[in-house]
């Protein structure tokens, strides 16, 4: 090979597209709360931008499934986060906060590669209209909305909200099995539980037992605190029920302790626990 065609060769795979890092930004799920990162690809004409894990899914749907996504390669290198390729010119505006943090190693090569191929695979498939449609938005000159610095403390739009999204990391989260219910789940779920118990008459002052809510995953708080303040609103006093809260996550208890003294809140009981767990599992 000449060196005119191995310069060609060079000049089209700079151009082609690729991911070059992954996790100095991320994103927040709107349906769990809990945040992932985001990959920085770069696009042609020294273009980068960052784009979440359902921006790929979107090409992955838009192909009929045809060009198989890179799940497990995607985890991995999502587990490895922050991490970019080595002697790449990256942008300063795009990696900023924690340049300085670097977990790329060559055991990661084969997941890149896998990854890069899926994207040009699609790329290069542009005949089908609906793929068509879908590499343009995926290639679009912006990054993906809701971006958030990395390591920064994340909360959801919830005002109750406590701060465990920014203390336990994405990687812990999905070890622990932690999905987040929307704020908008949570006040509906508060709603029709002192609903169940108006109907029933529970709340009785003169009963020797008291009404006992327990929340046996509290995660960041979202329905201890709409349970709190929809109880205190309707005017029932802290004498006539007790409140429980259990969580697996210790990061998860503290934060929720901290709102709830902050706030004057009254949790009777915290409870670090895995509430599905028989006796034979332990903690």
């Amino acid at each position: 090979m000449s060196k005119e065609s191995r310069s060609v060769d060079q000049i089209n795979e700079a151009q082609l597209p690729r991911i070059i890092a992954c996790g100095y930004r991320e994103i927040k799920s709107s349906k769990t709360s809990l945040t992932f990162p985001a990959w920085l690809v770069q696009f042609q004409n020294q273009q980068f931008w960052w784009r979440s894990k359902r921006d790929f899914l979107l090409l992955f749907r838009a192909s009929k499934r045809s060009i198989p996504i890179p799940k497990s390669s995607l985890q991995k290198l999502a587990n490895q986060s922050p991490w970019k390729i080595p002697n790449t010119e990256i942008s300063i505006q795009k990696i900023d906060s924690e340049a300085e943090i670097n977990n790329y190693s060559v055991q990661m090569v084969k997941s890149v590669q896998q990854c890069d191929y899926f994207i040009r695979k699609l790329a290069s498939c542009c005949e089908d209209d609906r793929v068509l449609k879908a590499w343009q938005n995926f290639s679009r000159s912006s990054d993906t909305d809701g971006l958030l610095d990395s390591g920064s403390i994340h909360t959801s739009d919830n005002c109750f909200a406590g701060q465990v999204g920014g203390q336990t990391s994405h990687k812990e989260a999905a070890r622990l099995g932690q999905y987040f219910c929307s704020p908008s789940t949570a006040k509906k779920l508060v709603e029709l539980t002192t609903e169940f118990c108006l109907k029933k008459k529970f709340f009785n002052s003169s009963s020797l037992h008291k009404l006992t809510f327990l929340e046996p995953s509290c995660g960041q708080g979202d329905i201890l605190w709409n349970l709190l303040q929809n109880l205190k609103t309707n005017g029932y006093d802290a004498g006539c029920y007790r409140v429980i809260a259990c969580d697996i996550d210790h990061n998860a208890i503290q934060s929720c302790q901290e709102y709830d003294i902050q706030n004057k809140y009254v949790v009777n009981d915290w409870l670090r626990s895995n509430f599905l767990a028989t006796k034979n599992d332990g903690d």
